[in-house]
């Protein structure tokens, strides 16, 4: 991930109107490891699934204004079946900020509802 110095990320993975979040991990920079698991529930309407790294920034009296690192859209339909691997992170549209590598298991329900979707599309998976 971009940036220098001492950061205290977190991820956060923005899904429809919920919102999933990791532990800040103190001092750890740009190399984080997270290892934690982070359950969504699909609600069966949104395809997409935001992650997002997130540095938080305490300020004097407890105040809090975390700053955004980097993120990436997850496609469900492409992950119906899981995934595992490396996804890139961008700051903004074009600018690559880094790597996070994940691990996406989808509930045998869930890759039911995908299938059905994809078939009132017309899709194959």
């Amino acid at each position: 991930l971009l940036g220098m110095g001492k950061m205290d990320p977190y991820v956060k993975v923005v899904y429809g109107n919920t919102e999933h979040r990791t532990a800040h991990k103190e001092d750890a920079g740009t190399q984080a490891e997270f290892n934690e698991k982070l359950e969504v529930q699909y609600d069966g309407m949104h395809l997409v699934a935001k992650v997002q790294v997130w540095e938080r920034d305490e300020r004097a009296f407890g105040n809090s204004v975390d700053d955004y690192i980097a993120g990436a859209e997850i496609n469900l339909d492409a992950m119906h079946q899981g995934f595992v691997g490396t996804i890139q992170l961008y700051r903004n549209v074009t600018q690559k900020a880094g790597l996070l590598d994940i691990i996406v298991e989808m509930e045998e329900s869930v890759q039911e509802k995908l299938a059905v979707r994809a078939k009132e599309f017309g899709v194959t998976l």
